[in-house]
């Protein structure tokens, strides 16, 4: 029997700008009382959440999403995987959380994206000898092919001209 996945409760953080209201705070700072929140509107208690997935394209490395969940008091024993599939990192986490709950592997899923532009780390590239300098990149690349590899906004442009 396939279990119907049905979202419970939706919440987000404020929008500001990079350097702004949320300045020093990480992704999963920002997070965290958005869980709690989840939990909170949603009457899940925290123990019955079976797994966390966020989407996440700007962190240097690591689990923010496992850093988030425990901040927000989820218990140690429920894993958080990130995902990084840059743009869709958010809508993947949520067909993820989807695809467990309709398999049976999991019946609460919290899903869903997570940044914070601010406290991105600074990317460079690391110099192949002692005697070269690293070099400073601000996004990774998406595809091995220039032409195939547009900036966010032309991609947009072009995609919205089609």
């Amino acid at each position: 029997m396939t279990a119907h996945p049905l979202i419970l409760a939706a919440r987000r953080t404020a929008v500001a700008p990079r350097g702004g209201a949320f300045r020093a705070l990480q992704a999963d700072e920002l997070a965290a009382p958005v869980i709690e929140a989840l939990l909170l509107d949603s009457g899940v208690e925290r123990a019955s959440v079976d797994h966390v997935i966020f989407g996440n394209a700007l962190y240097g490395g690591g689990n923010p999403a496992r850093l988030a969940a425990l901040r927000a008091g989820l218990p140690d024993c429920v894993p958080a995987l990130t995902l990084d599939t840059q743009c869709c990192s958010g809508l993947d986490a949520i067909l993820m959380a989807s695809h467990l709950v309709r398999s049976g592997a999991a019946r609460c899923v919290i899903a869903g994206g997570m940044e914070s532009y601010s406290r991105a780390p600074i990317r460079m590239h690391r110099p192949a000898t002692s005697k070269e300098e690293p070099v400073a990149y601000d996004r990774p690349s998406f595809a091995p092919f220039p032409e195939r590899d547009p900036d966010l906004t032309v991609a947009a442009a072009d995609l919205a001209a089609e």
